[in-house]
């Protein structure tokens, strides 16, 4: 039996598994594709695409979507700024490269304990604060803060913040420790060995991985208008009440403009620092 028959053989097992997965999802949530196409279905979308075609474009209403829309980009960007807050530090700790080896020594017993245990600490919280969405912390949000942007900007701030953390330490795990090991044999602080020898080597990736956060915290916060925290999404949702499915499509294109100029700009980020 040759080499290539004998590595091929394992992905049956896995293949099976996979269909056996998929068959048993399709059974247990009752999922039915064939209703997309019953005339019912499709009535329905061609009186939607009717309905909705063409936008409403007045000037004045334009503008309205305009403002609404900076306010969405405004609670995507505080957001982000309070996610990155968050997860830096819980990536820089989350790290092994960086608890175990840049930043603290574990010679001593007792230090190796602390720093383990700041280490655990740091991936629970993280595991902690992407676990719920950030719909759900909105909504806990709007509980204590009312109605508004408050509640949306510390939902995605918390949710992004753990996923950030998560991301950021796996990026730092990937670093070459010997530069920083380099930088703290001339007589510089460990601190020092990770800031200019660890995390130079990290920060192309984490800065692009940000800036694609900041594009999914902007269609977070549209979403979250919906629940009341104000922006394009409470528009959309409003016009939707309404039936007024003109102005839907407005607010969609205006979202999805807004949306491929982040990316954009995260295609300039990355670019950057590549």
């Amino acid at each position: 039996m040759s080499t290539r028959r004998r590595r091929r053989r394992p992905s049956f097992p896995r293949a099976l598994l996979i269909l056996a997965i998929l068959a048993a999802s399709f059974y247990g949530t009752g999922f039915r594709p064939d209703l997309l196409l019953t005339e019912h279905a499709v009535g329905n979308a061609g009186r939607f695409l009717r309905d909705c075609w063409p936008p409403y474009l007045d000037d004045g209403y334009v503008l309205r979507l305009g403002k609404l829309a900076l306010d969405t980009l405004a609670t995507a960007f505080l957001g982000t700024v309070g996610a990155v807050l968050i997860g830096f530090p819980l990536g820089v700790f989350g790290s092994r490269s960086a608890v175990f080896g840049a930043l603290f020594v574990t010679g001593e017993a007792r230090r190796g304990r602390l720093t383990k245990l700041l280490y655990l600490t740091a991936r629970g919280i993280s595991a902690l604060l992407r676990s719920i969405p950030e719909l759900v912390w909105a909504f806990l949000f709007v509980r204590l803060f009312s109605l508004g942007p408050t509640p949306a900007v510390l939902g995605i701030g918390i949710n992004y913040g753990g996923m950030l953390g998560k991301v950021y330490s796996e990026q730092l795990e990937h670093t070459n420790p010997t530069p920083a090991a380099a930088i703290e044999a001339t007589g510089a602080s460990r601190f020092s060995a990770f800031w200019w020898g660890l995390l130079p080597q990290a920060s192309g990736a984490m800065s692009a991985y940000t800036a694609y956060r900041f594009e999914c915290a902007v269609r977070a916060s549209a979403i979250m208008g919906f629940v009341g925290a104000g922006g394009i999404g409470q528009e959309i949702q409003l016009s939707m009440q309404y039936f007024q499915f003109d102005r839907v499509l407005s607010g969609v294109l205006v979202l999805v403009l807004l949306v491929a100029l982040i990316e954009l700009l995260s295609d300039a980020v990355q670019r950057r620092f590549a």
